[in-house]
C-alpha cells in the first residue's frame, strides 16, 4: 500500500545529480489557500485522498490528470519556474542553492529545480500555512516518517543528500533516525542567511575537509591554538566518523549517543585539559542536543566526565592524532 500521498517531483535532469550528489529538497507541507465546504477534509491522510481528484479547483481540468491534489508538488513548483505563481519561499530557497542575489531567471530556476527532486513531509494540508513547531506536535510529524521512508525507496537511483527545509521536519528526522536505515545528519559547508535548512545523507557518506573545520575555528576562535593534538584534528576526526555533527554555526553532540569505540567523557576533557585558555571560546561553538534536536541548558563542562580528567587526554589523542593523507582531508 502506498503510505505517501502526494508525488514527489522528480526534475527532468535528475539523473545529471546536483553539485555531484542525486539531491531531494524537503519541505514542510502543502499549502492550500482555497475556502470550500471540503476544506476540514484535506487536513487529514484519509480525506485528502477522498479529494485527489475532487477539488473544486481544479473542477474545469477535471478529466486532466496533471491537475490532481496528489500532484501538487509538481504543480506548485512547475508554476514557479515558468514564473507563473509568486512564491517568495521558493524564491528564497533557489537563491540560498545557487548562491545569487535579485532576480533569478527561469533558466536558472529550471537549472537547479530540474535536477532535484522535490517534495513535502507531511501528507496532508494544514488548517492554515504556519508550521507548527515539532516539540508541541510531534504526532502529528511522527505519523509521516513511514511515508517518507517509502519515498526514499521508491525513487530511482534513491538521493544521497537531502536539504531540509525546515526546522519541525528536521527535528522529527533526527527523532527518528532509527527507523530509517542509512539516514544521518552531516554538518553544512555553507549557513543559510533566511530560513532554516538542515542537511542529512541517505545511505551515503558525505566527507567534510579537515581544511573546512579550520576555517570554521578561525572564524569563531580567531587564533588556533598549536597544541598536541591539534583542535582542528580532534575535531575532524569526530566529525569523519559521525560523533558530531553541524548545525546553525555550532558543533552538535547528538543526544546519548554511545559507541563502544568513542568516549565523549574522553573527548570533552581533551578540548578541556588542552584549550583551558580557549574553553569558554570552544564551548561557545559547541552545543548538546537533546532527543527532539533543542539545545539543552548544559556547558560542555557540565557533561563531561571527572572520572577521565586525568587519562582522557592521552586515550582521545590515541584515537584521533593520527597521520592523515592530503586525499583524508579533501573535500570529495
Amino acid at each position: 500500500m502506498k503510505k505517501y500521498f502526494f508525488e514527489p517531483r522528480v526534475g527532468s535532469r535528475y539523473a545529471e545529480k546536483w553539485d555531484g550528489y542525486y539531491t531531494m529538497i524537503l519541505g514542510a507541507h502543502q499549502v492550500c489557500t482555497a475556502n470550500c465546504e471540503f476544506k476540514s477534509l484535506c487536513t487529514t491522510n484519509a480525506g485528502v485522498r477522498e479529494m485527489d481528484n475532487a477539488c473544486p479547483v481544479y473542477e474545469e481540468g477535471r478529466e486532466d490528470p496533471y491537475l490532481r491534489l496528489s500532484n501538487g508538488n509538481r504543480i506548485e513548483m512547475d508554476a514557479y519556474i515558468e514564473n507563473a505563481a509568486n512564491y517568495p519561499a521558493y524564491s528564497s530557497f533557489t537563491k540560498y542553492m545557487l548562491g545569487e542575489r535579485g532576480f533569478v531567471s527561469v533558466e536558472r530556476r529550471a537549472e537547479f529545480w530540474e535536477r532535484v527532486v522535490f517534495c513535502n513531509y507531511l501528507q496532508h494540508y494544514l488548517p492554515d500555512s504556519d508550521t507548527p513547531t515539532y516539540g508541541e506536535n510531534q504526532l502529528l510529524f511522527d505519523a509521516d516518517v513511514a511515508a517518507f521512508k517509502q519515498m526514499l525507496h521508491v525513487i530511482e537511483p534513491a538521493p544521497q543528500l537531502i536539504y531540509v527545509w525546515s526546522e519541525s521536519v528536521a527535528s522529527a528526522l533526527r527523532n527518528n533516525l532509527s527507523k530509517i536505515e542509512g539516514l544521518k545528519e552531516v554538518p553544512m559547508e555553507r549557513e543559510s542567511q533566511v530560513m532554516e535548512v538542515a542537511l542529512f545523507s541517505y545511505q551515503t557518506e558525505i566527507q567534510y575537509s579537515r581544511e573546512w573545520v579550520r576555517s570554521l575555528l578561525k572564524r569563531n576562535t580567531i587564533i588556533i591554538p598549536e597544541v598536541d593534538p591539534p583542535l582542528d584534528l580532534v575535531i575532524y576526526r569526530a566529525i569523519k566518523q559521525g560523533y558530531l555533527g553541524y548545525k546553525n554555526g555550532m558543533f552538535t553532540i547528538p543526544y546519548k549517543r554511545k559507541e563502544k569505540h568513542f568516549d565523549y567523557g574522553l573527548f570533552l576533557e581533551t578540548l578541556y585539559e588542552n584549550y583551558m585558555e580557549k574553553w569558554n571560546v570552544v564551548e561557545s561553538f559547541f552545543v548538546l542536543l537533546d532527543k527532539n534536536g533543542q539545545k539543552q541548558r548544559q556547558k560542555l563542562r557540565q557533561i563531561s566526565s571527572d572520572s577521565v580528567k586525568y587519562y582522557g587526554q592521552l586515550e582521545v589523542k590515541r584515537i584521533f592524532d593520527k597521520q592523515l593523507s592530503d586525499s583524508e582531508i579533501e573535500d570529495v
